[in-house]
């Protein structure tokens, strides 16, 4: 007779493996982590701290070229307005300028008010000065020099000498003479009406014409040519 067929012996369930109650102690990255604080927050305090700085630096950066953008737009607008101003002041400056260098010209041409000379401050101080034994007929003034006319008594070689003392006394004068380039004697003799001894002296002024004037007939001459 044939074998009836057995059931199959129900199979136990195969046990779970569980992990042993304690770390593998021969495993250092699987060990937990029993620091009092762990290490993972001063990662996140130093990520969050450089974020913070950054975020300073960048918002004080910010600021700063906000204050030199607004800096700046005042700056313009001072330039703006004192550009009108200023540019008055600078042609008031340039025609000071040009003013000042025709007074120097002028002061130049007429010299100093001690060095001017005035005909009639010339006369007196001829008039002061003048030797006991010459005497004066005849005075010319001209723009370029002056004339005098006069006789000087005595015998003709001491009225000779008195006239060239009084030309050396000219030449020599403290006040007037540095106006004269020359102090010299024409048609010296002895007088017929009166016998004595006339001369006559021209006094020729030092050319004191401003230097743009002479460039500019200096020019005028080439131009002719």
């Amino acid at each position: 007779m044939p074998l009836l067929p057995k059931k199959p012996r129900d199979q136990k369930p195969v046990a779970q493996v569980t992990p042993a109650w304690h770390p593998n102690f021969r495993n250092v990255a699987r060990l937990p982590d029993t620091k009092t604080v762990r290490t993972s927050f001063f990662i996140n305090i130093g990520a969050v701290t450089v974020t913070l700085v950054l975020a300073i630096y960048a918002v004080n950066g910010e600021l700063t070229l906000r204050g030199l953008a607004s800096e700046t737009q005042e700056l313009q607008r001072q330039i703006d307005r004192d550009e009108g101003p200023s540019k008055q002041a600078v042609a008031l400056f340039q025609k000071y300028q040009a003013e000042e260098i025709k007074l120097r010209e002028l002061q130049e041409f007429a010299g100093s008010p001690d060095k001017r000379f005035v005909l009639s401050n010339f006369l007196l101080h001829l008039s002061e000065r003048l030797p006991r034994k010459i005497a004066l007929t005849h005075v010319e003034y001209r723009p370029t020099a002056l004339t005098l006319r006069g006789l000087a008594r005595g015998a003709p070689d001491e009225a000779a000498g008195e006239a060239d003392t009084y030309i050396r006394q000219l030449r020599d004068d403290p006040d007037f003479g540095p106006l004269f380039e020359d102090v010299s004697a024409n048609n010296q003799g002895i007088d017929p009406a009166t016998g004595w001894f006339a001369f006559d002296l021209t006094l020729k002024f030092k050319e004191t014409a401003p230097k743009e004037n002479k460039d500019g007939k200096d020019k005028d001459k080439e131009d002719k040519k």
